[in-house]
């Protein structure tokens, strides 16, 4: 999944992609039932996909905890991603989205997505498609 950032082109590899589809419909589906979305992380391994949430006393310790979980992973897991709900803000306006940061084993960065949402409506609707909006440090398999 080829993406230009700051016009260089970026090469996201497919099992990040499809996780981070994954879990951008995952957090969409959980909003439209009007269910808070528990911060998640979803990890690819041998071709298997696994999932673990993390409650927390706020979101942020929520995504700071899935940070750790993933920064332990094994060589074995080859892609994760975190998925959280928060708000991306485009020319001046906030927007609430589902935010997905994936990364693989080895790669130089993370690669952060969004799907933006209207909560004010029930069930909530999607605005706009799936997009990705930057880099970030790796967090797969970082911890000493």
């Amino acid at each position: 999944m080829p993406v230009e950032s700051d016009d260089q082109p970026i090469a996201i590899s497919k099992a990040v992609a499809d996780l981070a589809l994954l879990a951008l419909e995952h957090g969409m589906a959980s909003r439209r039932d009007g269910a808070a979305l528990v911060p998640f992380v979803l990890l690819e391994s041998g071709g298997t996909h696994y999932m673990h949430s993390f409650a927390a006393a706020s979101g942020e310790q929520a995504v700071a905890d899935a940070t750790a979980y993933v920064s332990r992973e094994p060589v074995s897991t080859n892609a994760c991603v975190i998925a959280y709900d928060g708000t991306i803000t485009i020319e001046g306006t906030a927007f609430d989205a589902i935010l997905a940061i994936g990364c693989e084993q080895n790669a130089p960065s993370s690669y952060v997505f969004a799907q933006r949402y209207d909560g004010a409506v029930t069930p909530a609707a999607l605005i706009g498609n799936p997009a990705f909006i930057g880099t970030n440090d790796p967090i797969l398999g970082t911890a000493p």
